[in-house]
């Protein structure tokens, strides 16, 4: 649960904590089986995509450090807000 999960720094803003918090939640199944659908379907364009990604915190957590991390962050990253 959100509350097992470690306190964040105090040097942290109220945005990186919920982000924190955030990754350690579990991706929603029926978010998880639409994306699936979505992107197994060649005409589905990248706002229903995306749209379906920003419903699901923790999906968008993770799939932001993935993109961020070294093996596939270009010279620029990922930035909330």
């Amino acid at each position: 649960m959100f509350w097992d999960v470690p306190m964040a720094p105090s040097s942290l803003t109220a945005r990186e904590r919920i982000v924190e918090i955030a990754r350690t939640l579990p991706p929603a199944p029926k978010v998880l089986a639409a994306l699936g659908n979505l992107l197994r379907n060649p005409n589905s364009s990248l706002a229903e995509i995306s749209e379906l990604i920003r419903r699901d915190a923790a999906l968008a957590s993770q799939i932001i450090r993935i993109s961020n991390s070294v093996v596939y962050a270009g010279k620029d990253s990922v930035r909330i807000g």
